[in-house]
């Protein structure tokens, strides 16, 4: 089924409410699939930065398969983005026409027969579009901002980034003054939360007082007391009680942990905020927004194993789901481990809620 040239220039649009990102010097991949009068997008968005020497390699390819094997793809949109080809008419003349011919083939090679790859010099209103195609299809991009994806990102409370460093940036810390003042706290509140490991009643309290923060950060109510700081930032820091928070049922609790864990982060010191910004990850990797998960891994600058794990998923292009298998699967190992009965995200089935806004990241 084609896409009209109207729909065609709105998913382009949504792209930047996809990612939460405005990228440049991209690929962006996205599956659709027929609805019944036209096709829809559906599943997860890869962005990629444009390949070394502009090649696609098998493996590329292979990921992208891998990444669309849980979801029904009728065709697949491939934008490509960058300054390069603005003055360019024909599509004979548009950048990575030779990339884009080879990136078809491997994935007709991995069982992906049916994909659309147009052009793009930036993502704001009223850029060109063009198709590399022979008929030369091509349209103009409407206000990103007006998009139905960028109205879902507004009513989530959530912010799209100007470009990467805009979104590595929230990792900035506090104030050493402010850090300087809980640092003892912090100190005192570590050594209760290790020997609460011991304690069965009293490892379950702290895990009841972090899931209760988090369901009031998901509502916009975010603590503010130094001891409550204190204790928080001591609970992630603690790996066995870290692991158990990575578990969340719906988008709502991964949002609300990832919130808190953000609010922590800048008045913890090491090695406690490279826990915080891992929960972070975790988080947001399990709501399908690869491009956040990765900087907020790489904010992680301890040697947790759980960081490596994290970005080979990433890399790998696993789906979302699989971390989140493993991740329910570590927690009742846990629980066992610390003498509690199952945190209570643990003993509900998973539920297999389609994420709102999809993504990895590959750059």
């Amino acid at each position: 089924m084609a896409i009209p040239n109207s729909g065609v220039s709105t998913l382009i649009a949504s792209v930047p409410a996809l990612l939460l990102l405005t990228p440049s010097d991209s690929v962006i991949v996205l599956a659709l699939t027929d609805s019944g009068d036209h096709l829809s997008l559906r599943g997860p968005v890869i962005r990629y930065d444009i390949p070394p020497a502009h090649h696609f390699s098998r493996e590329s390819a292979e990921t992208i398969a891998r990444v669309f094997a849980d979801s029904p793809v009728d065709q697949l949109l491939v934008v490509i983005t960058t300054p390069d080809g603005t003055d360019q008419q024909s599509p004979r003349d548009l950048p990575l026409r030779t990339q884009v011919s080879e990136l078809a083939m491997l994935l007709q090679a991995q069982g992906i027969d049916s994909m659309l790859a147009v052009w793009t010099p930036e993502f704001t209103e009223g850029a060109p579009w063009r198709a590399y195609t022979a008929d030369g299809a091509s349209g103009v991009l409407p206000d990103p901002a007006t998009t139905a994806a960028a109205a879902a990102v507004t009513v989530a409370g959530e912010t799209i980034a100007a470009d990467r460093d805009q979104l590595a940036a929230r990792f900035t810390p506090a104030k050493s003054a402010e850090r300087d003042r809980l640092a003892p706290l912090i100190q005192s509140a570590s050594r209760r939360a290790l020997a609460d490991r011991l304690t069965p009643v009293r490892a379950t309290e702290r895990l009841t007082r972090a899931t209760s923060a988090a369901r009031a950060a998901a509502q916009g109510q975010l603590p503010v007391g130094d001891d409550d700081h204190a204790d928080l930032i001591a609970t992630f820091a603690v790996p066995e009680f870290r692991d158990l928070l990575l578990i969340a049922d719906s988008d709502q609790d991964h949002l609300g942990l990832e919130d808190l864990a953000m609010h922590l982060w800048p008045l913890a010191p090491e090695p406690h905020a490279s826990h915080l910004a891992l929960v972070v990850a975790a988080h947001t990797y399990q709501r399908g927004n690869g491009i956040w998960a990765r900087t907020a891994a790489d904010a992680v600058t301890e040697p947790l194993q759980l960081r490596w794990i994290l970005t080979k998923f990433l890399d790998a292009g696993v789906p979302p789901r699989k971390f989140a298998d493993l991740a329910r699967q570590a927690g009742a190992q846990t629980s066992a481990q610390l003498g509690i009965r199952p945190h209570p995200v643990t003993r509900r089935p998973p539920q297999r809620v389609r994420t709102q806004r999809p993504g990895t990241d590959r750059g």
